[in-house]
């Protein structure tokens, strides 16, 4: 068995691996894969590592440490597991542990006192599935703590509509290219952190703003939903899996309301809002990915179809 550095030039081997392993229900495309791993900045080359037997990619680890200064504070001491696995014939022979612990190495190297399984920056998973109960073990073997679990959230067509209902002075619709700035401060106010980094990555990315739903009070902009569809300039955690569903997939999420208009019944209007507009563009399936709500959106014809499990390890250098 050798451990070797994985490049872009092994994107072949590593699709192959992937889908062998978890094609049914986690199928990944090339695409996905190259966004969220060769291509995000805080990918840790020297801590993902590939197992080959005979020139055969029998297991992979990649993994992340936040490299991105102070975009995200509560980010300065983590570091991810983004995805391991290994071919269920070459299991139980330690190439999954040696793989873990050259990346936790690595991490702790890079100066990461707090790991995690998934919920990087351009995460595949919030956690790790949590039906694989034996995996889930080894883990608390090696010294991860579960915190708690995750759903991702699926929504069969044609799903009951849901009207927004709105008093007279606030709107809800589609964000605009030229209101970047101004919905970027509201999320820095309202939302410090990760949905502001992503907004900024999106926009970035030359996305237009339509993949934004924005309330308005009175033409202040007081909550937003993130819809995801086929065509946005980066492909959304509502859609990796699309590949599952037999039709077009879209989702919603993540999405709030600023803290002065809370209660009111915002947050669930522009659901609805988000919801039927999705829907409105001719999608048939739609996915709400990491909420810890399970039964919120049964309104909305969303139930549970995939779970995690989350887990996390401090360490110290």
């Amino acid at each position: 068995m050798q451990f070797k550095p994985i490049t872009s030039e092994d994107i072949q081997a590593i699709i192959q691996l992937w889908n062998e392993t978890l094609n049914e229900t986690f199928p990944m495309r090339a695409a996905l894969f190259v966004q969220n791993t060769f291509e995000d900045p805080n990918w840790l080359p020297e801590g993902s590592r590939g197992a080959w037997k005979n020139d055969e990619l029998v297991g992979i680890v990649t993994a992340k440490r936040w490299q991105e200064g102070d975009a995200i504070p509560a980010y300065q001491s983590m570091g991810w597991i983004q995805a391991l696995l290994v071919k269920r014939e070459h299991r139980n022979k330690g190439i999954g542990t040696a793989l873990l612990r050259h990346a936790e190495a690595a991490l702790v190297r890079a100066g990461a006192t707090d790991l995690y399984i998934g919920r990087d920056p351009g995460d595949f998973f919030p956690g790790w599935p949590a039906e694989d109960e034996m995996a889930t073990a080894w883990l608390e073997r090696l010294g991860y703590e579960n915190e708690g679990r995750v759903f991702d959230l699926k929504r069969t067509e044609p799903g009951p509509v849901v009207e927004a209902v709105f008093p007279d002075h606030v709107e809800a619709r589609t964000l605009t290219a030229d209101e970047a700035d101004r919905f970027i401060a509201f999320l820095d106010r309202e939302f410090p952190g990760r949905w502001a980094y992503e907004a900024r990555k999106y926009f970035a990315a030359g996305g237009t703003g339509e993949d934004y739903m924005v309330l308005l009070d009175q033409g202040d902009i007081v909550g937003f939903a993130r819809m995801n569809g086929g065509k946005t300039p980066i492909i959304g955690q509502n859609v990796y899996w699309a590949p599952l569903f037999a039709g077009s997939l879209g989702g919603v999420g993540p999405l709030g309301v600023a803290k002065h208009v809370r209660g009111k019944g915002y947050g669930k209007n522009i659901i609805s809002a988000a919801v039927n507009h999705v829907q409105a563009t001719g999608v048939k399936y739609q996915v709400i990915d990491w909420t810890g709500h399970e039964g919120l959106y049964e309104k909305w014809g969303f139930t549970p179809y995939k779970y995690y499990a989350l887990y996390g390890k401090r360490v110290r250098p």
